[in-house]
């Protein structure tokens, strides 16, 4: 009964206008006042985890800069953010309260009005977002969402909506990937990205897509990577430094490479023993090369010739005695097509 009241209680009023997309098997409603509703119904969203890990259930956006509730199923309420003094003059400031409840949902606040929430199997509510920068938020998107991890130029593009009623015009920063980031284990990951920086200009409700070239070194591991914006608005109301995630997945149509380590006992010390397993997802046979790099020890190779379509094929790499030097180090294999030269990249942490 408590639960079917604030149900009412939350959603009368209220209908679906979009939805923010977050991860897989993640749902995350975005609910504005009806037609009919009174002045004083405000946005919210409806979230919950369908079948996404804890890891991958997180919610961060900039949703607003009012004062924003977290509000469970049975009515429980915790402030995610105060509004600021700028919300006061009806211009967006900065998220200065966090809390958590007790409802397997954590929640916090980080700075640039950025709300985090994790999300449980139970629905939680976020009253009191404008529903304006949560679809702008729910719009951004770069195209294709899939590069392939090779190390030729891709063009790409970045593309979100003007959710307002009247004109914008902006600028739009590229924060991340990096353009220059060299690892622990002193490998080149750096990303080009010709512009990082953009102005733009888009009429009520129209969409707006801005070009942009990008590449990365060989060693790019394979994977979900987030592209991090930054972005000014200028309109009626004038927005600085709000900060968007939107992901791509790099990697190879064709194969799929997974790792995993161990330790291997021998009569005077640990061995490190890197397992990879290729599969080959396409239509044509492969002829494979594989290079293990592990800190401060030799590049270990081996080869698969003729992998056919459907087929797994496992290598191991042994690094003798290395449990002393490479526990809770990153050892990265690189699989390389050897007709065609695109390669692939993945990690694993020596326990």
């Amino acid at each position: 009964y408590a639960v079917w009241r604030n149900m009412i209680s939350l959603l009368s009023d209220r209908v679906v206008v979009g939805e923010l997309p977050i991860r897989a098997g993640v749902r995350c409603l975005i609910l504005g006042p009806s037609r009919d509703a009174p002045e004083s119904t405000g946005g919210m969203l409806a979230l919950w985890n369908e079948s996404a890990t804890s890891t991958d259930a997180v919610l961060e956006a900039h949703l607003g800069s009012g004062a924003m509730w977290l509000v469970d199923k049975f009515g429980n309420r915790t402030q995610l953010q105060e509004a600021t003094e700028q919300e006061a003059k009806s211009s967006p400031g900065t998220v200065v309260a966090g809390g958590a409840t007790g409802t397997g949902v954590e929640a916090s606040n980080t700075p640039s009005a950025t709300v985090r929430v994790i999300a449980g199997p139970s629905p939680v509510f976020i009253e009191g977002i404008d529903v304006e920068f949560a679809r702008l938020v729910a719009s951004f998107r770069v195209t294709p969402e899939f590069l392939a991890s090779t190390t030729q130029r891709k063009d790409v593009s970045v593309q979100f909506d003007n959710p307002w009623p009247y004109p914008i015009s902006g600028q739009l920063s590229i924060v991340e990937p990096m353009g220059s980031a060299v690892s622990n284990d002193g490998l080149d990951r750096s990303w080009k990205i010709v512009p990082r920086v953009h102005r733009f200009a888009a009429g009520p409700g129209e969409r707006v897509s801005l070009p942009v070239s990008v590449a990365f070194g060989g060693l790019e591991e394979a994977g979900r990577r987030d592209f991090v914006f930054s972005l000014d608005i200028a309109g009626e109301r004038r927005v600085t430094a709000i900060k968007i995630r939107s992901p791509i997945d790099i990697g190879l149509r064709n194969l799929k490479l997974e790792l995993s380590a161990a330790q291997s006992p021998r009569s005077d010390g640990l061995d490190v023993v890197v397992e990879a397993q290729i599969t080959n997802v396409g239509d044509t046979s492969v002829d494979i090369e594989l290079t293990a790099f592990a800190p401060k020890q030799p590049r270990a190779g081996a080869a698969i010739g003729g992998l056919l379509p459907g087929h797994q094929a496992i290598r191991r790499f042994v690094f003798p005695r290395g449990a002393a030097t490479l526990r809770g180090q990153r050892v990265i294999v690189s699989l390389t097509d050897r007709d065609g030269g695109a390669r692939l990249n993945a990690s694993v942490v020596v326990p």
